[in-house]
């Protein structure tokens, strides 16, 4: 064979693995899909098309639902009701739920006594129990659990 024949069969197979190269081997190597997909995540498709203020109107409008979010779960977890070892934890307190019930029992008595003592009235007593037994050791639970977080 002639060495001219040779050089041109070589120049072919490079030219034929030039165009293969460019122009196939892109698609079988799933560049191509890779490529559309970084396009498709660097480009904000909602904000194609948009006048520079309608993008605004859109990032508030998505800054609000976001607000609107967190504040719907904030108030989930406001109802949510917790026990009564979980109020005296977060109170600082290492109390067991009975000291708590003996507490509140003895401060019923107390401020039940005093406001018989002020009023002189039987009737007052009633709410005094209340208020004393169920009323001020939930208040100071909640002041000591407030000031607490406040520390922090």
């Amino acid at each position: 064979m002639d060495t001219t024949t040779i050089l041109m069969a070589g120049l072919a197979m490079i030219a034929i693995g030039g165009v293969f190269q460019v122009f196939i081997y892109p698609y079988l190597s799933g560049d191509i899909r890779a490529q559309k997909r970084q396009a498709a995540v660097a480009s904000n498709t909602r904000t194609v098309g948009k006048r520079p203020g309608e993008r605004a109107q859109d990032a508030e409008k998505r800054r609000k639902q976001i607000t609107d979010s967190l504040k719907e779960i904030d108030q989930k977890g406001k109802t949510k009701k917790l026990s009564l070892e979980a109020r005296i934890r977060q109170a600082g307190l290492d109390w067991p739920p009975s000291r708590y019930y003996i507490m509140s029992g003895v401060l019923a008595v107390v401020v039940g006594l005093l406001t018989f003592v002020f009023s002189g009235n039987l009737l007052y007593v009633l709410p005094g129990f209340f208020v004393g037994g169920l009323g001020l050791p939930s208040w100071v639970l909640k002041f000591l659990k407030n000031r607490r977080i406040k520390k922090f």
